[in-house]
């Protein structure tokens, strides 16, 4: 029987333009690859110069289903008049295909630039642009992508980590994780959670002008609370005043009064808790181990440590 394909050794780059040109492309066979280390994306050169972008999806990660989610998702948003940038549908409609092993979409090129900072208009027009997204997270649950949080996963977190945590830190680290999911499970109430985008923070926002903006990237579209998606906006420098600004947007959609702000310290550790959990479930990736060497070291472990009880304090 054979092996289920679960990483991109077999993606050639002959694959790559077979896929692109199967839906009616025409490459010059020129094309780079984005940064991404859970999917693979390529940004495509068309004969004409039109550039085309294609994200093969990790095999095994999402079923067909929890796919369709995430484009059905974009669409409901460009029905609000969201600002999401929608993949490429071909005459019947269809978003999601499949090359050999690998499940992918297509998506024009969208002109704009990442942003790196932002100035009190432009996250005042992001806080409305999310809160838009949140009312239609509201309208009814997925039913095929996971929950943002739930406490029973901590044991999966422990076994995934053991080998690269060093033994001697062990203990120290994994009463740390316990302490997390502990008070994640005191704070956050699944009943609450609504669709969300999942990883909102500044690189997936592309700005066309000073006030425009648009969303990619909802890979990560989820159920969670609200809060997932505010908290990485912001600079530990200023961020005081970027909430405020954020808020009088965000106010002007949704009510603000049940969003707990002091939990964005808590949410912190959590997500370098998950990426470390990410990247000691790809380990037998080959590219994991060649990017991410600093995960074997012990001074990288400590800061961990560190990191994550400053976190706790607040």
């Amino acid at each position: 029987m054979d092996t289920p394909v679960t990483d991109f050794r077999e993606l050639t780059p002959e694959k790559i333009l077979s896929a692109v040109e199967s839906n009616g492309f025409r490459s010059t066979g020129r094309y780079f690859q984005l940064n991404s280390f859970e999917n693979r994306v390529y940004e495509v050169e068309l004969e004409g110069q039109e550039k085309i972008i294609a994200k093969f999806y990790r095999p095994q990660k999402w079923n067909l289903q929890a796919l369709h989610e995430e484009h059905d998702f974009i669409r409901e948003l460009l029905l609000a008049e969201v600002p999401a940038v929608d993949f490429w549908h071909n005459p019947n409609d269809q978003s999601i295909f499949q090359y050999s092993s690998y499940p992918y979409a297509l998506s024009y090129k969208r002109k704009g630039r990442a942003v790196e900072e932002l100035a009190p208009e432009g996250f005042q027009r992001i806080g409305q642009n999310l809160a838009r997204i949140h009312a239609v997270g509201m309208k009814k649950p997925s039913l095929h992508r996971p929950d943002f949080f739930f406490g029973d996963e901590l044991g999966d977190v422990m076994h995934a980590m053991q080998g690269l945590v060093p033994f001697e830190l062990e203990n120290k680290y994994f009463a740390l994780l316990e302490e997390y999911y502990d008070l994640l499970d005191q704070h956050l109430d699944p009943q609450q959670f609504i669709r969300i985008h999942g990883d909102f923070h500044k690189g997936n926002i592309i700005q066309s002008n000073v006030s425009e903006f648009s969303f990619i990237d909802f890979d990560d579209f989820l159920m969670g609370p609200r809060e997932q998606d505010i908290w990485m906006l912001f600079s530990s420098e200023d961020e005081e005043e970027e909430q405020k600004s954020f808020l009088k947007g965000y106010e002007m959609f949704q009510d603000s009064s049940q969003l707990q702000m002091d939990l964005f310290p808590l949410l912190r550790g959590y997500r370098l808790i998950k990426y470390s959990f990410w990247v000691c479930r790809r380990w037998q990736d080959p590219v994991f181990p060649k990017l991410f060497q600093h995960y074997e070291s012990h001074a990288f472990w400590e800061d961990e440590i560190l990191k994550l009880n400053q976190y706790l304090s607040g």
